[in-house]
């Protein structure tokens, strides 16, 4: 029998309603047998408000997203912000592993103002594309190719398919152009993708319904506009941060007493990690950037860095208002203050739910990646490199330089595994995330994780390090590694990488780095031409003789 089988009999002989009362945090799970029913849904349940959702049908995703300049209210301020289809956050894919996702990406923005002065100083703010984040699909046009720019007044249409083997989870969507991503993404252009697995069906058949948490943060000024962000020191320095849950300011959710309910957390900040915590409530962690767990794990505080998710169960407590927040938290710029998402409200009940949960979840079916596995081992360190011409601050690098897209940094194999240290020399931690494949954290700080977990966002701490595993499955092609603090990546906190299919030659791994120069060239000439047609012409000024 395969370990994930055994894992999701567990699952179906653990899952039961039983006991008297409300139950303590020692009883929350149960390894018990004999399930029963699920009980009758509460009228007084009100849930978060929660995205658009756009489901799959007959295997197919159909969606148009439109990148707009639109206006929407958000707490007591009027945005004007670039979004998805006029929207303050996107809409939630929901799909099934072997799907195809048909996305229509049209750019309506306007033209760009800004010339590249340099490519790693945040510049033209209205090009932009799309990311599948921590989707294991191909790299290649017409799938998660974000070496592509799509321009104002052009479209792309994307094709992903999602392989039928792929792992049920939380991911989401964003833009990813080198120089305008974190512009994009603190103006709302974000959304859910929900991949069904097992999970779902197990906590399905406990009655337990689940929620949506897209934490954003729109960063604006005082005509709530999100401004360039090409001088970070003026931008950091003159905007107001307003944290939004779904978009929206500290909306609320009732529940009656001894509910359980599953969130959906993606912390969708282009800056901000997150300590998060729910007053008087215990969070029970079922997955990490959308891949299950083995065991559930309990915690107080759910630390997420930027790009990261979770997957939690809580409880309902005694009636009452508690906060769903981000602790107070230093990650080395300086301390951030309290900031609330969303109240719970709790009611009382005559007959509060029993639920208990299984001991066992259906553990994402990845086999771990033992020592004798390891091809190759490499060393990258994220650090501040001094400041480009014309740039007010240091900026941030890897590996003693910025990113250029005319040149590969790392190439693999397909097929093969390898294992990373991660060193940060700089004062500020930065959140590691690769493409394509997810990857097992081994260590922290040089201290061996019980249980090694699955990711593909991690933190890497200030003065630190951590040491990963990956395993370069399925797909070849081009794609990046980079910091998730967005205005990091848009400096040059990034670097491209090339999975060669196996068995290629050392001339053919080199044909395909040339490659890459001559695409970037080629581009490079078509984006100066754009330039050059768009640019305001000479006044010709008259002689009078």
């Amino acid at each position: 029998m395969k370990r994930r089988d055994f894992l999701c009999q567990g699952l179906a002989l653990g899952a039961l309603l039983a006991g008297c009362g409300q139950n303590s945090g020692n009883d929350f799970f149960s390894s018990a047998t004999n399930p029963t029913a699920p009980p009758e849904l509460s009228p007084q349940r009100r849930l978060l408000p929660q995205p658009g959702v756009v489901a799959s049908n007959n295997g197919v995703l159909e969606l148009d997203l439109n990148v707009v300049l639109a206006q929407n209210k958000v707490g007591q301020s009027v945005l004007t912000t670039r979004t998805y289809n006029g929207l303050p956050v996107g809409p939630t894919m929901r799909v099934k592993p072997g799907d195809v996702l048909r996305i229509r990406l049209n750019n309506q923005l306007g033209a760009n103002d800004d010339p590249i002065v340099n490519p790693n100083i945040p510049h033209h703010f209205n090009t932009t594309n799309l990311h599948t984040h921590g989707l294991h699909v191909s790299p290649k046009s017409p799938q998660d190719n974000v070496l592509i720019a799509v321009e104002p007044g052009e479209q792309f249409q994307y094709e992903i398919r999602i392989p039928s083997d792929h792992p049920g989870g939380t991911f989401w969507y964003h833009p990813h152009v080198h120089g305008s991503a974190g512009v994009q993404i603190m103006s709302g252009m974000l959304g859910a993708i929900l991949v069904e697995g097992p999970l779902d069906s197990q906590l399905a058949a406990l009655g337990i319904e689940e929620s949506v948490v897209v934490l954003g943060d729109f960063h604006v000024d005082s005509s709530g506009q999100v401004p360039s962000l090409a001088n970070p020191a003026v931008f950091l320095g003159s905007t107001t941060s307003i944290a939004v849950v779904n978009g929206q300011t500290q909306p609320g959710m009732t529940l009656p007493e001894g509910e359980v309910h599953r969130l959906r957390i993606i912390n969708g900040s282009a800056f901000f990690e997150r300590q998060l915590e729910l007053d008087g409530h215990q969070l029970v962690v079922l997955a990490y950037d959308g891949l299950t767990l083995p065991q559930p794990e309990i915690t107080n505080k759910l630390h997420l860095s930027a790009g990261g998710r979770a997957d939690v169960l809580i409880r309902a407590g005694l009636p009452g208002t508690y906060s769903f927040q981000a602790a107070a938290y230093d990650q080395g710029f300086g301390p951030l203050p309290a900031q609330p998402f969303f109240l719970l409200n709790v009611v009382s009940s005559p007959a509060p739910d029993t639920t208990i949960l299984p001991s066992l979840l259906p553990a994402v079916d990845l086999a771990p990646i033992g020592d004798g596995e390891i091809k190759r081992i490499r060393n990258l360190t994220f650090e501040v490199l001094p400041p480009a011409p014309g740039f007010p601050i240091g900026q941030f690098g890897m590996d003693g330089s910025f990113y250029d897209a005319n040149r590969v940094d790392q190439q693999m194999t397909v097929g093969e595994a390898e294992e990373w240290i991660i060193s940060n020399t700089s004062p500020e931690d930065h959140p590691f995330h690769i493409h394509i494949n997810p990857f097992q954290l081994m260590s922290v700080n040089g201290v061996d994780l019980d249980s090694p977990r699955w990711h593909d966002t991690v933190l890497v701490p200030r003065n630190g390090s951590v040491r990963i595993r990956h395993r370069f499955r399925n797909f070849d092609g081009m794609a990046l590694l980079h910091c998730h603090v967005l205005l990091h990546e848009c400096q040059g906190m990034m670097q491209l990488f090339d999975i060669a299919p196996a068995q290629s030659s050392r001339s053919e791994r080199a044909r395909r780095r040339a490659k890459v120069r001559l695409a970037f060239r080629q581009m490079m000439g078509t984006q100066n031409r754009i330039e050059e047609m768009c640019a305001p012409r000479p006044i010709r000024r008259l002689r009078w003789s």
